[in-house]
């Protein structure tokens, strides 16, 4: 996978970006659904801490946008073990992108009890154009108040989320900044996307197709319109991050986005901390 050389200032931009979309799902997550999935949110030195207690699924329990504005540290990775443990999680994992100078701070994580884990591959996409909508039968719809619940099990099935974290995404309905779609097959819901926009930058958050009914260009086509609204909302780059594409783990997600015109900017080890 090739890696792109990118100015450090870029790359802070990508991961402030990610840390902003994806805090917006806990900072919205309202009781009775916050204390029942026992979700905590933190800042620590610049690192955004998200937790939920009632699931292992990494994705919800990361730290993302460490080593940025400060230098990573002993204390504070003590107090983002503390907030952790503090929120009752299994397990949890910090995100080090290059900006964080990972191989530079690979002994202190190790040090701290942290071990190496795997790579997701953060990559963008230069926004100078509409993008070509592939032909297609599905109809690709804007969540609103009727299909709310359809998204929600969409993202369970696509995904296979637990302890009710499939019901973050649609929380951010309606939030500045966001857009969420279904695709729908015959009339049957099959997919669902969200996207959020910042100033020039657009993350593409969230795309998950049901088993029954993947390979039938879903994905591809939810890519393709998240890309043309983000366009006419005037961003500049689009961003994404997915599993790192490996012989033993494929991952169809980053072959979608490859496809789509994406480069990869940079892999970003994965540190996770057990309890």
């Amino acid at each position: 996978m090739e890696k792109i050389s990118l100015e450090r200032d870029f790359i802070k931009k990508l991961e402030n970006q990610e840390a902003q979309y994806w805090s917006d799902y806990y900072l919205c997550c309202k009781s009775p659904l916050q204390d029942s999935a026992g979700v905590s949110i933190t800042v620590i030195n610049g690192a955004v801490c998200c937790a939920v207690a009632t699931t292992d699924r990494l994705a919800f329990n990361r730290t993302i946008g460490i080593g940025l504005d400060y230098e990573i540290s002993d204390e504070q990775l003590k107090e983002i073990i503390k907030f952790y443990e503090r929120a009752g999680v299994n397990r949890f994992m910090v995100q080090v992108s290059p900006a964080a100078f990972p191989e530079k701070n690979k002994e202190l994580f190790l040090k701290n009890g942290f071990v190496r884990h795997n790579q997701w591959a953060k990559s963008y996409k230069k926004l100078v154009d509409k993008t070509e909508i592939p032909e297609s039968e599905l109809v690709i719809e804007d969540l609103n108040l009727s299909n709310v619940e359809e998204f929600d099990n969409v993202i369970k099935e696509a995904f296979e989320f637990d302890g009710g974290t499939h019901l973050f995404i649609s929380r951010t309905y309606k939030r500045p900044g966001w857009k969420h779609y279904l695709a729908r097959d015959n009339g049957k819901a099959i997919a669902a996307a969200s996207l959020f926009t910042c100033g020039k930058f657009a993350s593409l958050a969230i795309c998950g197709t049901i088993p029954e009914a993947r390979g039938k260009g879903a994905q591809s086509l939810l890519i393709a319109r998240r890309l043309n609204d983000a366009f006419k909302a005037g961003c500049e780059i689009a961003v994404v991050e997915t599993s790192e594409d490996l012989p033993d783990k494929p991952s169809q997600s980053y072959r979608n986005i490859l496809k789509a015109g994406f480069e990869t900017a940079y892999l970003r080890p994965n540190y996770v901390y057990n309890f």
